[in-house]
């Protein structure tokens, strides 16, 4: 008797602890409430990032956008904020309500300076944004919205050398090449090889448009001959060498344009304006022209730049017209396309004093009406090719035009439409072509025989840079390409061999080499993104990893069943589960769901082997 009621007390324990509801709904149900607790909590969260974003929008303050940007970069309210955050950039109110350096905005990009900057000093204001379009070309025109803006300070607000760095055109970010860079990318050719294709002879993906890619194609390969192949490295230097001299530098012309609501900053070239005047020599008697040998005026040259009286030399907009050509290419049907598609252009080529050439020359005309002590028809153009207008480049030296390099102003040609307005910022305390005091010898170098042994060791071992600067394996020994290879390796080459006879000479090294040379710079550089709003804790989805071993209907069944648990040391707790229609009975809690299935394994091998993991929200 005693036997049969020990086994008729097993089986009942036995049965007790197996599963006896539907497991499988019962898991169906904890998805389901899963996923609802999930949205509920998404749906709170945007509510909640939805009345900031309104709070933002009524303020209208660039900071507060930045803010929002960065505290819910995954909101998808971001676009919405992005956009009005860049209109905002067009209000020079809203800028200066949100606390913003004006002067570190246009150093960052001057094509706003017309807009922040009261440049037009015959009615002392600023231009707005329409006064940017270029309204002579026609509305559909998609090159209207071009403009040049000549950043002419040298100096910065400390009274120091501003220094250059050129930002040459990128190509892969232009409207003009969209289509066809997107097939190159599909069909992994390099953006160069697709000139070459024949695209009506090519099998073109629906999603692709032909026609267009023939457009494009026929404006890039025009580029490619046109511009591309003159490319030459980006200038970067603290300041202008002549003969061992230097002199402030940091005057740009700025390639804008505005596209949707932001003005792009699509290229940023070096370049000179006004540092000198000239006259020609006359008798001190009779005040005639005095005429050299060959019959010619004799020039004299001074200094002057557009300052006090000479303010008004250049009138603060212009526009740019009578886009001319230059001598080193063939201007054939391609560039006749394109200069149709910019308005206009000219295949002949401008002088100066009708005999020297002026490479790519496009003519400024200031309203004169406006600005009536405007000179009128200087114009941007290629420098000559002498060593200091080279060197120079970046610091006030012209008689009035702004000069470029080589490659820069093929560009200018390339890319500006014809009556581009242009517009021309600077601030009369920063704007210097002055000499340096230099207490340092800028290279260690003393004769051309010394210098020479920097420039053999530039082409031995930095070949191609010694090509890309055009620097000579013999010549002066303080020329601006002399320094600006020892700018960029002057150091390497005083730890070199070479170099060592030079170590303890007095001399200026660059800074930015030195810095370059630092392991750690890396950590100086992190940009800290500053949060204003903050996400709340309570719509985080905190996921909760529990261990379900059973699901009873009756709550006297589940206490039992606790207890029972209980007796082999582990601390079960149970909860309704109104869909299921039984008390879910959990074992454990755990934030990581690794833990979880260790854990599951253990409760399946020692208490029930149906147990699964329940998952909830937090």
């Amino acid at each position: 008797m005693n036997k049969i009621h020990i086994i008729f007390i097993l089986i009942l324990f036995i049965n007790s602890c197996r599963t006896t509801y539907d497991k499988e709904l019962t898991i169906k149900n904890n998805i389901e409430k899963f996923q609802s607790d999930s949205i509920k909590k998404i749906n709170d969260r945007d509510r909640y990032i939805d009345s900031i974003f309104n709070y933002v929008s009524n303020i209208k303050n660039i900071n507060l956008y930045t803010h929002f940007i960065n505290s819910f970069p995954n909101s998808k309210k971001r676009i919405n904020a992005e956009q009005q955050r860049r209109k905002l950039f067009f209000n020079i109110n809203k800028v200066i309500e949100s606390n913003l350096d004006v002067d570190s905005l246009i150093e960052v990009n001057a094509c706003y300076a017309p807009i922040y900057k009261k440049i037009d000093y015959v009615k002392k204001r600023r231009f707005n944004k329409s006064e940017l379009i270029n309204l002579d070309l026609d509305s559909t025109n998609p090159y209207k919205n071009r403009f040049v803006v000549a950043d002419l300070n040298s100096l910065n607000k400390k009274g120091k050398s501003r220094g250059v760095k050129e930002i040459h055109f990128n190509e892969k970010n232009s409207w003009e090449f969209k289509n066809i860079f997107a097939y190159a990318n599909q069909e992994k050719i390099s953006i160069d090889s697709i000139i070459e294709i024949e695209f009506d002879s090519v099998q073109i993906s629906k999603k692709m448009n032909k026609n267009k890619l023939i457009s494009e194609q026929k404006i890039y390969k025009n580029y490619f001959e046109k511009v591309k192949k003159y490319k030459e490295p980006e200038v970067e230097k603290a300041y202008s060498i002549f003969q061992g001299r230097k002199y402030n530098v940091g005057q740009n012309l700025c390639f804008c344009e505005i596209i949707e609501d932001t003005i792009y900053l699509q290229a940023k070239h070096v370049t000179s304006s006004q540092g000198q005047t000239r006259k020609f020599e006359r008798d001190s008697i009779t005040n005639e022209l005095i005429l050299d040998e060959r019959g010619k005026k004799i020039s004299i040259y001074s200094n002057r730049f557009p300052l006090n009286e000479f303010r008004e030399y250049y009138a603060p907009v212009n526009k740019l017209s009578s886009r001319n050509w230059d001598r080193e290419r063939k201007y054939d049907k391609s560039d006749a396309f394109r200069d149709s598609l910019l308005g206009g252009g000219k295949s002949t080529i401008a002088l100066f004093d009708s005999v020297v050439p002026l490479p790519n020359f496009i003519t400024l005309f200031p309203d004169q009406k406006k600005y009536r002590r405007a000179v009128s028809k200087n114009g941007i153009h290629e420098g000559s090719l002498n060593l200091m207008s080279r060197c120079m480049l970046g610091t006030p030296q012209s008689l009035g035009c702004f000069r470029m390099n080589d490659y820069g102003s093929k560009f200018a040609r390339w890319w500006i439409p014809n009556h581009t307005n242009f517009f021309i910022y600077f601030e009369e305390n920063r704007y210097s072509g002055e000499q340096i005091d230099s207490t340092k010898a800028l290279v260690p170098f003393t004769s051309p025989k010394e210098g020479n042994i920097f420039r053999e060791w530039i082409h031995k071992y930095y070949p191609k840079y010694a090509q890309e600067i055009d620097l000579d394996i013999s010549g002066s020994c303080n020329n601006c390409y002399v320094y600006l290879a020892w700018q960029k390796y002057g150091l390497k080459f005083l730890n070199s061999g070479e170099g060592k006879t030079f170590r303890k000479r007095k001399m200026e090294i660059s800074n930015r080499e030195i810095e370059n040379n630092k392991v750690n710079e890396d950590i100086d550089n992190k940009v800290i993104k500053e949060k204003y709003f903050k996400e709340k804790d309570e719509y985080k989805i905190i996921k909760r990893f529990e261990v379900v071993i059973n699901c009873l209907e009756d709550q006297k069944k589940v206490d039992r069943y606790i207890n029972k648990i209980k007796k082999k040391n582990y601390t079960p707790n149970s909860i309704k589960d109104n869909k299921s229609n039984c008390y879910l009975i959990k074992i454990g809690s755990f934030n990581n769901e690794s833990e979880a299935k260790s854990y599951l394994k253990e409760i399946k091998e020692k208490i029930n082997k149906d147990a699964w993991i329940y998952v909830s929200v937090k």
